[in-house]
């Protein structure tokens, strides 16, 4: 379909390699750490492995050839055809993702490369799950962010607003700032689903358990630690590859695709990770 080298690595760590996006080590440390009464921050080595393949593929990236062939593909006669071979799937969508899938170029490109790492069979819920979260974010409360944030999208100011107010509402009425806000809420949505254990529990109903897991002496450090952990890794995954993108010539012309690589990384490293750290607790 297109040189899609940075959405599929994403993808591909996001869905088969989930330990590669997370700083949260694999070895058992965790648990002992947390019920250390000495020990009120984490002190691992914090690295994430695969942020250098999504580096590297960033760097090998032909954006202007990626550019032409997704928007071929996503303005052909039938581009939900198009997308379901992409992704070795479903060949209906709801009708909301539906939508975004045709319209929406940054947000069709990650999302593609991410349903195409899921197993097949996993595809239908997990379509419907980002159907919902933007059901969510268009017409309801807007989409809660494990653990502690809500995106909406912005309100037109009040007939009273002064006009720095104005001002301030229109610089972020922007095309990124959807581009954003609608790849961090898919990919939440995904991993949510994506991250379910053996008897069910979606992400959210895990971090839930939390609260009542023997194993944890301290509930209140626990749910520090897992926005900490979770915030950390996408500040630092979206960061780098922000500025990989901002260095990358075939980036600097596609604002909105540098912003959607960047979003899409430092969110699946978000969710990873969350995965990771209730794992490493048995939970």
């Amino acid at each position: 379909m297109a040189n899609l080298a940075a959405y599929q690595q994403i993808g591909d760590l996001l869905i088969n390699r989930t330990d590669a996006l997370s700083p949260i080590p694999r070895n058992g440390s965790l648990l002992p750490a947390l019920n250390d009464p000495n020990k009120s921050r984490p002190d691992f080595p914090l690295e994430l492995s695969g942020l250098l393949d999504i580096l590297n593929a960033i760097a090998g990236a032909d954006v202007g050839d990626f550019v032409g062939k997704v928007l071929s593909a996503l303005k052909s006669l039938d581009p939900l055809k198009a997308a379901g071979i992409v992704i070795q799937g479903a060949e209906r969508f709801p009708v909301i993702f539906e939508g975004f899938l045709q319209h929406q170029l940054e947000l069709a490109a990650s999302l593609i490369s991410i349903l195409r790492a899921l197993n097949p069979q996993h595809v239908n819920d997990v379509t419907a799950a980002v159907n919902q979260a933007y059901g969510d974010y268009f017409f309801g409360d807007g989409v809660k962010i494990l653990p502690d944030r809500t995106l909406s999208p912005p309100e037109l100011p009040g007939i009273t607003s002064n006009v720095e107010q104005i001002a301030a509402l229109f610089s972020q009425k922007t095309g990124e700032r959807y581009v954003r806000d609608l790849i961090s809420i898919a990919i939440e949505a995904i991993g949510n689903r994506q991250f379910t254990d053996p008897a069910g529990h979606d992400l959210p109903t895990r971090l839930a358990l939390m609260s009542n897991a023997s194993q944890i002496q301290d509930k209140i450090k626990a749910n520090k630690w897992f926005a900490g952990f979770s915030n950390l890794a996408e500040a630092a995954v979206t960061a780098a590859v922000e500025q990989a993108t901002q260095g990358a010539a075939a980036f600097s012309t596609s604002p909105l695709i540098a912003a959607s690589v960047a979003t899409a990384a430092g969110t699946a490293a978000r969710k990873a990770t969350q995965d990771t750290f209730l794992s490493e607790l048995g939970i």
